[in-house]
């Protein structure tokens, strides 16, 4: 089959550890696209954080960022848009309190967090965005909230999700680790799967024409959706029981591989 749409998403999965796109994945991925396959960034960074690496791999390369709250299509060009409510907003911002931990919150493609210091500055290095203080909660909720990012500690995060999960998914609230160390909280009605659907809807593609790539849980939904769904081979163990292919690792040019096994290259 000619797959026409191949969706990967960034850290640990396209990027090594270094935030690299190793040389042979990157001439894979041109060469599809040379012959005809729409290349599509599926992530939970922020547009601004793709940016660098849409213009190695083509400006006018679809970017599904927040994990699906938003696709970006051309330059600037803001295809869809989901937002949290006042009320989702405002409850999660109660939890943050209540938990005493560190929240990073994007808010028209700006960052804000609730408190500065070293989670701050090691997580603007990821997202290559500064942050700015969380100083007036009010007229931030009230512009728009895509995306909470709390930042803690594994155990802790753990914790939170175990305790959260079910009564925020009952007001419309996905709460999905994307490290072992981020817990992140965006609406129910988006996800990297639905936003990948909304692309291939675009450019007239079949769901059987997609292959897509993940190595983290909030890449599972993706993985399942598509055709073939390509777990990393340093991906978690319950990602690669639900693909239907295991690649080697990001720094073994997994996708490469992928796409030679698949014959897309």
């Amino acid at each position: 089959m000619k797959y026409k749409l191949i969706a990967a998403d960034m850290d640990g999965t396209l990027l090594d550890d270094k935030k690299i796109i190793t040389p042979r994945n990157l001439a894979a991925i041109k060469k599809a696209m040379a012959d005809g396959a729409i290349f599509a960034f599926s992530t939970g960074r922020p547009p601004i954080a793709v940016e660098p690496y849409r213009k190695i791999i083509g400006e006018n390369v679809p970017v599904i960022a927040y994990n699906g709250a938003m696709v970006v299509l051309g330059e600037n060009d803001i295809f869809f848009n989901q937002t949290l409510t006042k009320e989702q907003a405002t409850i999660i911002l109660e939890h943050v309190r209540k938990y005493n931990t560190m929240a990073c919150i994007w808010s028209k493609n700006r960052l804000y967090v609730t408190e500065l210091g070293a989670r701050a500055d090691k997580y603007k290095i990821n997202v290559m965005t500064e942050p700015v203080l969380f100083d007036d909660p009010e007229a931030i909720i009230n512009q728009g909230i895509t995306k909470f990012l709390w930042y803690d500690t594994a155990e802790r995060t753990a914790l939170f999700r175990q305790e959260l999960a079910e009564p925020f998914k009952k007001i419309g609230l996905t709460v999905c680790p994307s490290t072992s160390e981020y817990l992140e909280f965006f609406s129910s009605n988006v996800s990297k799967a639905l936003s990948l659907e909304r692309i291939a809807k675009h450019y007239g593609i079949k769901r059987e024409e997609i292959i897509a790539f993940g190595d983290w849980e909030n890449d599972m939904e993706m993985l399942q959706f598509v055709n073939i769904g390509v777990a990393m081979g340093n991906g978690k163990e319950e990602v690669k029981a639900v693909a239907d292919y295991v690649t080697t690792s990001v720094d073994d040019d997994g996708i490469m591989r992928a796409l030679e096994h698949f014959e897309l290259i």
